[in-house]
């Protein structure tokens, strides 16, 4: 449920000044999810729904948040710090409002989730991912996914609850310790170079955590929604587009064009000129009435199409 990118819009009302309204929804937004929903269920796409990340709060980005107090006019000024520090472990406090008790923005935290499942249940293509590569610890995590079991028992419905934690192997653990609560696994960090790995120990891990897990608590779900490379460097961590490659072990061919051969271009040209000729000449010629000519050049047409067709296929790949 993110709202950080540049063409995204808050979940909340901001009013002329600026400042915004954590009690008053912004429809845009949940228009938006509507509309994706709605779109994913036509095509039988199932969507991982991740309620929380702390890259949406991190550093200068938390300075415009609505969730800032010093931003809206609905949480006491005191209830979050107004600035963030420079790591995102560290950063804020919205993340330790339920270790901390923290009622002032938990209760604010807890009806912006209500609204998210009041607007999702009804879809059967969702599951529920808590934090995306989420460190804030297990009484976060084990919060809002009882939270999420207990809203949609509310509404007679059955879903699927995992937390994706940074370390792809926390994520397993969790599972194992905590069955009743997540109910499949989610191992997406472990596509990223800094905390996963590659090539054929990628897949021994991915079936040793799932022997793992089946053998504690019977089979689970696996997910994973991250393919990791193609940032050209930007992101270390994340790797590049070959190393995606090996990561997942795509099958990848190489394909290469033939080369040019001039007699075969030549051949497919000079057919394509003879063929040409014909009806005109036969049009322009005196003696051979245009009836005639039209006639002929309709019954022997599709006949010479064929071969010049495949000649110039033959000719426009060497090109």
């Amino acid at each position: 449920m993110s709202d950080r990118k540049a063409a995204d819009v808050s979940p909340f009302e901001r009013d002329a000044d600026g400042t915004y309204d954590l009690e008053r929804w912004n429809d845009p937004y949940w228009d938006r999810l509507a509309a994706f929903l709605e779109e994913t269920a036509e095509r039988d796409i199932v969507v991982e729904l991740t309620l929380w990340d702390q890259h949406d709060f991190a550093t200068s980005r938390w300075a415009d948040h609505a969730w800032n107090p010093a931003n809206n006019q609905t949480l006491p000024e005191d209830s979050l710090p107004a600035t963030g520090g420079d790591h995102w472990e560290d950063r804020i406090a919205f993340f330790r409002t339920v270790a901390e008790g923290n009622e002032a923005v938990l209760s604010h935290q807890e009806r912006f989730v209500d609204r998210v499942l009041d607007d999702t249940l009804e879809y059967g293509n969702v599951i529920y991912n808590v934090t995306n590569e989420g460190w804030a610890g297990i009484e976060w995590e084990r919060h809002w996914a009882e939270h999420v079991l207990n809203r949609a028992r509310k509404h007679g419905v059955d879903v699927d609850v995992a937390n994706m934690n940074m370390s792809p192997g926390d994520s397993v653990r969790k599972a194992i310790e905590h069955p009743e609560t997540f109910l499949y696994v989610e191992v997406s960090q472990h596509n990223q170079d800094s905390g996963g790995s590659s090539g054929q120990e990628h897949w021994d891990l991915l079936q040793r955590w799932r022997s793992d897990v089946g053998d504690a608590v019977g089979p689970r779900p696996f997910n994973n929604v991250k393919i990791y490379g193609g940032f050209d460097g930007v992101i270390e961590a994340a790797g590049d587009a070959d190393e995606a490659v090996e990561t997942l072990g795509l099958p990848v061919e190489e394909t290469t064009r033939p080369e040019r051969d001039p007699a075969i271009i030549a051949a497919a040209s000079g057919l394509l000129l003879a063929f040409a000729a014909v009806p005109v000449g036969l049009v322009l010629a005196p003696q051979v009435e245009t009836g005639t000519a039209v006639g002929i050049t309709v019954v022997l047409g599709p006949l010479c199409a064929l071969p010049v067709g495949a000649l110039l296929w033959a000719a426009l790949s060497r090109v």
